[in-house]
């Protein structure tokens, strides 16, 4: 049995789908436009995502393959993995 894994980039991180690298590349735009990082309304309006939770999704996804953390319990601590 031949189990083939998910493609990787430098960093070890899990390859992403376009609509996760449009969210990690809205992050990043964000933070350097405001020098701070989003909270997770300002992405629902940006990314025009229907509710808080969609977004929520897409980071704890994100979260699981490596590529943004966030301080849990405290607003505007997302963050680019190695960034």
């Amino acid at each position: 049995m031949i189990v083939e894994l998910a493609p990787r980039d430098a960093r070890g991180r899990v390859g992403l789908t376009g609509r996760q690298r449009q969210v990690v590349e809205t992050i990043r735009q964000l933070r350097k436009d405001r020098g701070f990082p989003p909270t997770v309304r300002e992405l629902q309006a940006v990314l025009d995502i229907g509710n808080p939770g969609g977004v929520a999704c897409h980071l704890n996804v994100l979260r699981r393959k490596g590529w943004v953390d966030w301080v849990d319990g405290c607003c505007r601590t997302l963050r680019i993995v190695g960034e």
